[in-house]
This record gives C-alpha cells, sequence and structure tokens, in this order.
C-alpha cells in the first residue's frame, strides 16, 4: 500500500470506522490489528501493528538473550500456577487439535517412537512395573466387574437401573471360573482348556 499520512482528524474519523493506518508499515488496517492501551481516565491503541511490533519484540529479544531468559524464569517462578493454569485451559481447547497433530507425527515418526519407549522403559524400569500393576488391578475389579454385572442383568433379568449385590458378583466370578479354569498342577501353574501344552 502507498505511504498514508493524515491529519489527526482523518485519524478520528477512521477510528470510527473502525481503522487507524500503523506508523511502521504505513498500511491502513483494522483497530483488531493494534493493541490497546488502557490508563486509569483514557484508553487509546498502539502507534505500531501487531506484526510489525512483534517483529520488533523478536529484534531486541534476540539482541538480549541471556537477559530476557532470567526475565523469563523470574516471571515464572512469580506467576507459576497462573501459568499452569493458562496452559490446561489452552490444552483443554485445543485438545482435538493437539490429538490429531500427535497421531500424525507417530504414524510418520514409528521407529523414533519405538526407540524412545525402549530407552525409557530401560531407565524407568520400576515405574513400568508398577504401571502395569496398576492396569492389571484396573482391569481385574473395574471392567471384569463391570461385564459381570451386564452377564448378571440378563441372566437374573434385572433393569439397568438396579444395584447388584457383590455377592452375586462374587458367585457369578467362581461359575466362570470353575467352568473355564481346569486346576491341574503341572509345576504350579493353572491350565486354560483349551490351551496346548507340550
Amino acid at each position: 500500500m502507498s505511504y498514508f499520512k493524515y491529519s489527526q482528524k482523518i485519524n478520528k474519523w477512521l477510528k470510527q470506522y473502525g481503522y487507524k493506518v500503523c506508523k511502521q508499515c504505513d498500511q491502513l488496517l483494522l483497530l483488531k490489528s493494534f493493541v490497546l492501551s488502557t490508563d486509569n481516565k483514557y484508553s487509546w491503541y498502539s502507534a505500531e501493528c501487531n506484526s510489525c511490533r512483534n517483529i520488533r519484540n523478536k529484534a531486541i529479544r534476540n539482541k538480549n538473550p541471556e537477559r530476557y531468559r532470567e526475565y523469563d524464569r523470574n516471571y515464572y517462578k512469580d506467576n507459576k500456577d497462573k501459568i499452569i493454569n493458562i496452559q490446561r485451559k489452552s490444552k483443554i481447547k485445543r485438545k482435538d487439535k493437539i490429538l490429531e497433530y500427535d497421531r500424525k507425527w507417530q504414524k510418520e515418526n514409528k521407529e523414533k517412537c519405538i526407540e524412545y519407549q525402549k530407552k525409557y522403559r530401560e531407565a524407568n524400569l520400576d515405574i513400568v512395573r508398577l504401571r502395569s500393576k496398576k492396569q492389571a488391578k484396573y482391569y481385574r475389579e473395574v471392567l471384569d466387574n463391570s461385564y459381570l454385572k451386564a452377564a448378571i442383568k440378563r441372566k437374573c433379568k434385572l433393569n439397568n437401573n438396579e444395584d447388584i449385590p457383590k455377592e452375586m458378583i462374587i458367585a457369578e466370578k467362581l461359575n466362570i471360573y470353575l467352568k473355564r479354569v481346569q486346576t491341574n498342577t503341572l509345576s504350579g501353574k493353572e491350565i486354560l482348556k483349551g490351551e496346548n501344552h507340550a
């Protein structure tokens, strides 16, 4: 766009219709692309548009990286809870986008994922074992019980709203165990019917 130089009257007229000229790039832009600064009495829009402002700030940061790193660290220490809350909210908002990106990246970099998982398991064996125990407990207690509850409801023709007593769930577990598992003590292991052993 060509160079704009307006008088104060024309600038006021432009603001009424939601426009302003950037001092740096000389472009006629919407007021949304400018920062609104507020004081106790007055409010005004910045002279530079957001893109020009960002370029200027990046240049200043690149000149003094150590100074701004210290500033960022101090700010994070002082406002840790606030920053964590903002990050959580943004993650919740962008949940679908993050999932899509993660899945896409994992498909494209399967070998990297496998290598990372191997390294993590080797470095954190205790944590992995604990996690697997917790998962096994969850599957035994929660998922098995939900499956058994559905089976009992079908057998006894109960409504979905009716609660099933624990005794019935335990009895059903025992019945399934006695039906499926044949208690042969070969090297101290329980052998399932239908499994072939050499």
